[in-house]
């Protein structure tokens, strides 16, 4: 499987529940690559797309690494297990001094009291699956009115898009790393870019 193979399955799920457009669509990180394929999709079957958001994925070569593996080794694999080690080190703490996780905490009725460590097994699984996705896909070209979102404190991989989007693309580069693009400081300028452009087009 590849990515526009797993954004045919959404694309169908869809166009059942949606079968006309125009489509409104977002997605962070890979998910960034997942809904920019399912643009590329419904333009083909000649929908519309009034908007796509991007929040920092970066554009998809389609090259796998020198060993013909996808680039999630036993390094990558260690960061993420310790990075959400020390996430619900956090909530078993009820959040600590933040209120935001507290909030998230709450808002999850129930499902961030799984079991910490198949959930983290669980999590690490996910990103080797979608990082071996995004290492034997390349992002198609597609026009539609696109907000990229790029994290500007990381390598400025997202801004490689290039010629895969057209003329109607918003960059805004946001003071955040990449997992700092989907919290709340960051959204008080995605938000409001978004809601712009939607009240634009009415």
């Amino acid at each position: 499987m590849d990515v526009d193979e797993l954004a045919l399955e959404y694309f169908e799920r869809i166009r059942a529940i949606a079968p006309r457009g125009p489509y409104r669509l977002a997605g962070y990180s890979f998910g960034g690559n997942v809904a920019h394929a399912i643009a590329a999709r419904l333009v083909e079957e000649g929908e519309e797309v009034e908007l796509l958001a991007l929040l920092d994925p970066a554009p998809l070569s389609g090259r796998r690494d020198a060993s013909g593996t996808a680039a999630f080794g036993p390094e990558e694999e260690a960061a993420v297990r310790a990075e959400q080690t020390a996430f619900f080190a956090e909530l078993r703490d009820e959040g600590g001094d933040d209120p935001d996780l507290r909030a998230a905490i709450r808002a999850s009725r129930g499902v961030l009291g799984l079991d910490d460590r198949a959930t983290v097994e669980a999590i690490v699984a996910s990103h080797a699956w979608a990082s071996a996705l995004m290492a034997a896909s390349a992002s198609p070209v597609t026009a539609v009115p696109t907000l990229l979102f790029i994290a500007g404190r990381e390598e400025p991989a997202a801004s490689g898009w290039g010629m895969r989007l057209g003329d109607d693309t918003e960059t805004t580069v946001l003071d955040a790393d990449h997992s700092g693009i989907v919290a709340p400081a960051a959204w008080e300028q995605i938000g409001p870019a978004i809601s712009r452009h939607l009240e634009k087009g009415r």
